[in-house]
């Protein structure tokens, strides 16, 4: 299938990479009940930093090519051939839809079944935002049908809103859950709701925000606009990135949508008719109804006050929905998730935006030349067309669309080989992929970013030595275990999602016992919000690798706070890695959010207490304020406090960068209260980049990743 100009703009816009492994070279992997072979062996991945996977799509007349050999491929990356390494043809025999479906029983089971290759895993996508009310019938029918039909026992199905993060899933090989969710909600899509009758209750307080003449509903309804786009794509990304935690091979996300206008920022949005066309800023000081000397709000209405007002304008004009969209893109390539977008709309008839005279005709013509999103519908077709799926655009046969879309994952190719180039210059790199048979069509990813010097870890000997990357350090300088461990902590970092969870153990002062300190954060726009104003509730829930609870605890989040600490204690026969389930609760039916993380109970050096991160600055003011994120800005400072052991003598506290190599910048260590420490560190004379603080020396050195962002 050939790719439009379109998509080739974006992919080398959004840089498309994949740098996983591959397996062994010549096996075809699948399901022969008939024969019953034994099960295939699990791929052994590579982790060459110049190696590259890339999953290939050969048809003819519509049909998969199943014969074809690793001769037939040919592969081109920046117009230079390579040498294919790895070649494995997948194959996947639907079982019969009337055979008994088993679910999983435990959180473990599910997560096994998930990273089995031989089963094919699909989400599907309901994009409540951006669906009308009457395509969400029409299309409800056609989701059923292919829940009921095209879906076998060996299937794993999910649905997602996005309303839902992506812990918030729930996998079953059943899919009764989601026939269910059409079943309770037969007109799911909430785009063409008008203004003041929004069934979310948080959009219905910031719609209070504009109430007025027509001109005030427009300015509601734009800015309504631009909040739900950023919703819908943030929890696509999270979508992503949890499914890339669970397992590496292919992932199917159905999405279902009419699109996405894909705004930038627009400081036109940054004012009302009350400011005269001026940027918002701060609240003048004055003394409040209680006679206080403060910033009195005398406009609150309803659920909303101005300071929320002004915050949701300024979140939504500021917003760059493209830069998300493209970042999604790559991100789902990185991590083998190809969307199928259904456009709900079914057959359009309008396919570019109206120009009434010549002049808006040729500034349309110009604006697709540099911007190739002007309709909701190029943003659908790119999405699918650039992960590696399908838009299923421009027809009314939702269902003929869902089949094609399942039958994707029956057949492919996966090709790996080993860039000629390999540098590791973080550069965009095209692949070409070519079948030497004629009349074929093939799909493939269109290509990758390779990776930075900075990017590739420290490698380990058989004796135990460490050997660098291709552009790291040499000799000492190399990272050892400890410093590869610590910085693999950063990995699960991700920006512009509602809640950021982090767990440590150690030692509880002044004894033997253990505890884990969980560290819950609400993202600022959404602590902003009126759900919030009260406080509300945190709870963890730490499981085994069974699943099984093994214990818990709860705390309060204080009003006008966003972050939240929760110590659990160690109990007995608690050993290994563990997972921490965090949920936060505020007032109302969606102020519910869900985040997970792990924490090794074997990590923590001897003699050391839990660390708590804390941050000040712009956005604290003067308070310390407790943080589960390790990404600062160079405007911040950074306190780590810790409970250290009476044996303990004077620490000291060292910068260190991603080799291990320590930095000329001064760590202050205050250690006057006992079996105490506290280390402040000033980030300014920082780049963006990847950092270590580390306290103490030698084996026993507590090691403290950060992250500095632009």
């Amino acid at each position: 299938m050939s790719t439009s100009r379109l998509v080739r703009s974006l992919v080398v816009a959004a840089g498309i990479c994949v740098l996983a492994g591959a397996g062994p070279g010549g096996r075809v992997r699948g399901q022969q009940p008939e024969q019953q072979p034994p099960p295939p062996q699990e791929p052994t991945f590579r982790t060459d930093a110049s190696f590259v996977l890339t999953d290939v799509f050969v048809t003819a007349d519509g049909k998969p090519v199943t014969d074809l050999t690793q001769a037939d491929f040919e592969v081109k990356e920046d117009g230079v051939l390579q040498t294919i390494r790895s070649f494995e043809a997948v194959r996947h025999t639907p079982q019969p839809v009337g055979i008994a479906r088993r679910n999983p029983s435990t959180v473990a089971e599910s997560e096994a079944m998930i990273a089995d290759p031989r089963r094919r895993v699909f989400v599907v996508f309901l994009d409540t935002y951006h669906v009308d009310r009457g395509s969400s019938m029409v299309v409800r029918k056609a989701l059923q049908d292919f829940l009921k039909t095209a879906l076998g026992p060996d299937d794993l199905v999910a649905y997602m809103t996005p309303h839902m993060s992506g812990q918030d899933i729930s996998f079953s090989s059943s899919t009764e859950p989601l026939l269910r969710y059409f079943e309770d909600n037969p007109v799911w899509g909430v785009a063409d709701e008008s203004p003041g009758t929004e069934t979310d209750e948080i959009e219905r307080n910031l719609q209070s925000c504009f109430v007025g003449d027509k001109e005030m509903d427009g300015v509601w309804l734009a800015l309504r606009s631009r909040l739900r786009e950023q919703k819908s794509l943030q929890a696509m990304s999270g979508l992503v990135s949890y499914l890339d935690g669970l397992r590496e091979s292919r992932k199917a996300v159905i999405a279902v949508t009419m699109g996405w206008r894909l705004y930038r920022e627009n400081e036109q949005h940054m004012s009302d008719k009350g400011t005269q066309g001026r940027v918002v800023g701060v609240d003048p000081l004055g003394v409040g109804p209680d006679g206080k000397l403060g910033f009195p709000d005398r406009n609150r209405i309803n659920g909303s006050s101005d300071k929320t007002c002004d915050n949701v304008r300024m979140q939504a004009s500021m917003a760059n929905s493209q830069q998300m969209f493209l970042d999604l893109i790559g991100q789902a390539n990185r991590s083998s998730t190809s969307f199928y977008t259904l456009d709900a709309a079914g057959l359009r008839t309008e396919t570019r935006p109206f120009t009434a005279t010549p002049l808006q005709a040729i500034a349309e013509a110009r604006n697709r030349e540099r911007m190739p999103y002007s309709t909701p519908l190029d943003s659908i077709r790119t999405l699918g067309e650039a992960t590696n799926g399908m838009a299923i655009v421009d027809t009314n046969n939702f269902a003929e669309g869902l089949r094609r879309a399942a039958a994707d994952f029956n057949s492919y190719y996966l090709l790996g080989y080993t860039s000629t180039n390999g540098k590791p210059d973080g550069r965009y790199r095209k692949i070409k992929v070519t079948v030497k048979r004629p009349g074929v069509q093939v799909r493939a990813r269109e290509g990758y970013l390779a990776r930075r010097a900075d990017d590739i870890p420290a490698r380990s000997t058989s004796n135990g030595a460490t050997k660098p990357g291709p552009g790291g350090a040499t000799g000492a300088n190399a990272m050892d275990a400890q410093l590869t461990a610590a910085l693999g902590r950063l990995t699960p970092s991700r920006p512009d999602v509602p809640l950021v969870v982090s767990a440590a153990a150690g030692a509880v002062p002044g004894g033997t016992a253990r505890s884990i300190r969980v560290t819950a954060e609400l993202d600022p726009a959404v602590a902003a919000t009126p759900e919030w104003a009260e406080g509300g509730e945190a709870q963890a829930i730490v499981r085994d690798a069974k699943g099984d609870t093994i214990t818990s605890g709860k705390a309060a989040l204080p009003k006008g706070a966003r972050t939240v600490e929760i110590e659990v204690p160690v109990v007995e026969g608690m050993a290994g890695d563990v997972k921490v389930q965090v949920r936060v609760s505020g007032n109302g039916a969606l102020a519910r959010y869900t985040d997970t993380t792990s924490v090794s109970l074997d990590a923590m050096p001897a003699g050391w207490g839990a660390p708590r991160l804390s941050r000040r600055g712009p956005s604290t003011g003067i308070a310390w304020v407790p943080t589960a994120d390790p990404r600062f800005r160079r405007q911040e400072r950074l306190r780590v406090s810790v409970g250290v052991g009476a044996e303990a003598g004077p620490v000291t506290g060292t910068l260190l960068d991603r080799q291990g190599r320590p930095i000329n910048v001064p760590v202050k260590v205050d250690q006057t209260v006992p079996e105490a420490l506290v280390a402040e560190l000033a980030l300014a004379p920082l780049a963006a980049g990847d950092y270590v603080l580390a306290l103490g020396g030698g084996p026993k050195r507590l090691l403290v990743p950060l992250r500095i962002v632009p």
